[in-house]
């Protein structure tokens, strides 16, 4: 076993949490739309966020990869990949609550609770921001301007969205950060090879 992949075990495990967190309450939401349970409301708004932060994960897990390079790891670079794992899994449970029973409206419920979602967002891009900074002058000249661009917009978007519970001004800005996100990472499609 590398250092990488010791050093990544427990960042790995809570990533797989919150895949596992999101999965498991799509499943539970399914049968209740199925007739499974009671009546529940799904909305695109927030169907949009939990894909974009599912997607965030996988690109998180993929990105890692990036820290093989990285020969003397201290406990600093650890507590800051274990943060950025558990923020991630924070973000999957403010979304998709553990008592689904009790949620008859995701849109009401998103709005609700987008006060914790955007804050959590915020913290989530600047951890984001310095795990792209860490891995230095090359990886962030290689990501280019897009990826400062995208990082601003949901920054600023998500002060506003705190702000506001316009569904006229969350649904666009949901819709923007996915399709942004996708499509700067299509273009962007790193490679990953044995270093």
């Amino acid at each position: 076993m590398s250092l990488f992949e010791y050093v990544m075990i427990p960042p790995a495990i809570v990533l797989g949490l919150a895949m596992t967190h999101i999965l498991a309450g799509v499943g539970r939401v399914v049968h209740r739309l199925a007739g499974h349970g009671a009546p529940v409301r799904v909305d695109w708004i927030h169907l949009l966020w939990v894909v974009h932060v599912f997607t965030w994960i996988v690109l998180f897990w993929w990105y890692s990869y990036a820290w093989t390079t990285e020969f003397e790891w201290s406990l600093i670079i650890f507590v800051f990949l274990v943060a950025y794992a558990v923020a991630m899994y924070l973000m999957c449970v403010i979304l998709i609550p553990s008592d689904l029973d009790r949620v008859t409206d995701f849109g009401t419920y998103f709005l609700s609770l987008r006060r914790w979602f955007f804050g959590g967002l915020i913290g989530l891009i600047l951890i984001d921001l310095a795990d792209t900074a860490a891995k230095g002058m090359d990886h962030l000249l290689d990501i280019g301007i897009g990826y400062a661009v995208m990082r601003t917009f949901l920054l600023l978007g998500s002060v506003v969205a705190i702000r506001t519970e316009r569904r006229a001004f969350h649904g666009p800005f949901a819709a923007v950060s996915l399709a942004w996100m996708v499509g700067f990472f299509w273009v962007y499609r790193p490679v990953i090879a044995q270093p």
